[in-house]
């Protein structure tokens, strides 16, 4: 997988930052991609930098933008280790799987409510 650096404007009208992001998600050029802060992108391609600039330009038509390909060992920085892990081996570990909290009881208001929790402290 190639790795790729997107930076455009991200204060402009058009395209807005949310398309940018649809359009991302959907480009068949774009396996991967990570938004370190407004206005790039980190993203892994199987393409050329020639075949995903030909995917972005249309998109662009309007606004600038800047595409470069990078090599893992030319690049420096301060990001997460999880980044820096997946632009060297090309893969975003999954997150662990959400556990679903209880859910919550309800117990009746009032006077029932009072009789209830009585109850249960009662029982043996």
């Amino acid at each position: 997988m190639n790795n790729f650096v997107l930076s455009y404007h991200p204060f402009t009208v058009n395209p807005s930052a949310g398309q940018v992001l649809n359009h991302v998600k959907i480009n068949r050029h774009i396996a991967q991609y990570y938004a370190p802060f407004p206005g790039t992108y980190l993203l892994k391609s199987a393409s050329t930098a020639y075949e995903l600039n030909d995917s972005l330009k249309g998109f662009f038509e309007v606004g600038s933008y800047l595409l470069i390909r990078f090599e893992s060992y030319w690049a420096s920085g301060q990001l997460p280790q999880d980044i820096w892990n997946w632009i060297n081996s090309g893969s975003i570990p999954l997150p662990p799987p959400v556990t679903p909290s209880p859910p919550p009881t309800i117990w009746p208001q009032g006077s029932l409510g009072q009789a209830l929790a009585e109850w249960g402290k009662s029982k043996p």
